[in-house]
């Protein structure tokens, strides 16, 4: 699920340029955190919805992911990097 673009606190550590620039142009053209939580719980509780697996939303329109999104090698190397980075790899299930 994509949930769009979303306002957030997200950047405030960033400095006075970026937050000038976020208040005035970003946040005026993103959605709110509730817009996309809404969105995330329909896809979960749905009735209409509760046999779909492995379908792409953005927010509740089923659409084709772009195709970087189905290329199961970046997928996987993308799942051992972040293995490494959080320092997983030698955990035992």
């Amino acid at each position: 699920m994509h949930p769009g673009a979303v306002k957030t606190d997200t950047g405030q550590e960033n400095g006075p340029v970026y937050l000038w620039f976020k208040r005035n142009f970003l946040d005026k053209t993103l959605k709110s955190p509730e817009i996309s939580a809404e969105a995330l719980y329909y896809l979960g509780v749905s009735k209409e919805l509760e046999s779909v697996s492995g379908k792409f939303f953005n927010l509740t329109t089923e659409e084709e992911p772009a195709p970087p999104a189905l290329d199961r090698d970046a997928a996987y190397e993308l799942w051992d990097t972040t293995i490494k980075l959080a320092g997983l790899e030698d955990r035992k299930p």
